[in-house]
């Protein structure tokens, strides 16, 4: 016996539009923590992070170096250590955690 599979193009597309949205709101939501775990003395840490889309199935998460008029090249020395504040290390890997931790909340399903 067989079988024929027929996929609709147009759920095809709806579900990739999904997977996109799903992708931007981890992205956003990690960028939101990442500012929150950040150390926050001038700000400008916490200014430099953000979200780079490289095409429609990825996105860069980005903290630190040449961003809106303001150079922060400690970001990666921050995300390993901060004497004064250590609890503020693993900013961004944190943010990372989190998001991941909530994938069926952007992707539906389970991890």
């Amino acid at each position: 016996m067989r079988s024929k599979l027929i996929i609709n193009q147009s759920v095809i597309n709806g579900e990739i539009a999904k997977m996109q949205r799903g992708l931007m709101n981890m992205a956003i939501d990690t960028t939101n923590q990442a500012k929150r775990n950040a150390p926050h003395l001038s700000g400008s840490l916490v200014n430099t992070i953000r979200v780079r889309p490289v095409n429609k199935s990825k996105v860069e998460i980005i903290a630190g170096g040449d961003y809106a008029d303001k150079s922060v090249p400690y970001a990666a020395v921050r995300e390993k250590t901060n004497k004064a504040h250590p609890w503020t290390t693993r900013y961004m890997g944190r943010a990372f955690d989190e998001a991941s931790n909530n994938y069926s909340k952007y992707f539906g399903g389970k991890k």
